[in-house]
């Protein structure tokens, strides 16, 4: 409400109870994520928010992000996602970059939820 954004509603709860809701899955044109998990667990979750065109933007370390991004392509295949780029950002002007959004667009409906989870190993 504060920053007034037009068709913007901001939800919060836990990704992998509020993605299997049919309230939430497949409805959204945005989801963001924090490193909370492996590259390839969160493409699980948020790619059951995503409607087809739909992207996902989430939060790594630069370190990570190379380590991750590779061992994920397989679930991203099968979750529906490719490649939307990335944005590398610091969180002060006096430093280097060390972060950086990974972005993914979901280009068709694809995984099965809570059938056969992707499960970090």
């Amino acid at each position: 409400d504060r920053l007034a954004l037009p068709n913007v509603d901001v939800v919060w709860g836990r990704a992998e109870v509020l993605a299997a809701s049919p309230a939430h899955r497949g409805q959204y044109d945005v989801a963001l994520a924090r490193a909370v998990a492996e590259l390839r667990v969160l493409l699980g979750y948020v790619a059951g928010f995503l409607r087809v065109g739909g992207e996902a933007w989430i939060h790594k370390t630069i370190a990570a992000a190379d380590a991750e991004v590779a061992a994920s392509a397989e679930v991203a295949r099968r979750v529906g996602l490719v490649s939307a780029g990335r944005r590398s950002y610091r969180w002060y002007e006096d430093r280097p970059a060390e972060h950086v959004l990974i972005g993914f667009r979901k280009v068709a409906r694809g995984g099965r939820g809570r059938k056969e989870p992707i499960e970090a190993g």
